[in-house]
């Protein structure tokens, strides 16, 4: 639960304030997010969920952690008598949702 007062806002949202200060202000990848973060922090939002890197300009994709669901789903139903490779697949999933890989604020 968040503290009285405090706000979120998605990833997306965030990514689009960032982008929107480097193409309105012409600003560094770098500088715009800190202004982003900012604004954001004098509103009153938690950012502690969020991504705070530069996504670029066609946004952050899929994230990891879907892309991997997808190919472990993919290896139980072409090879469901390959444990082996389940075990491959399922280890790259558990990476991206709760181990080094997994990354904040998608």
């Amino acid at each position: 639960m968040l503290p009285k007062g405090l706000r979120r806002v998605s990833q997306e949202s965030f990514d689009e304030v960032v982008q929107g200060n480097i193409d309105d202000f012409e600003l560094e990848a770098e500088e715009a997010v800190l202004e982003a973060i900012k604004e954001f922090e004098l509103q009153g939002v938690d950012l502690k969920e969020i991504d705070k890197t530069y996504a670029g300009p066609d946004g952050r994709g899929e994230h990891p952690a879907s892309v991997a669901a997808k190919a472990y789903a993919a290896v139980a139903e072409a090879t469901p008598t390959a444990p082996d490779a389940l075990r491959a697949a399922g280890a790259a999933l558990r990476a991206q949702v709760t181990g080094e890989g997994a990354v904040a604020g998608w």
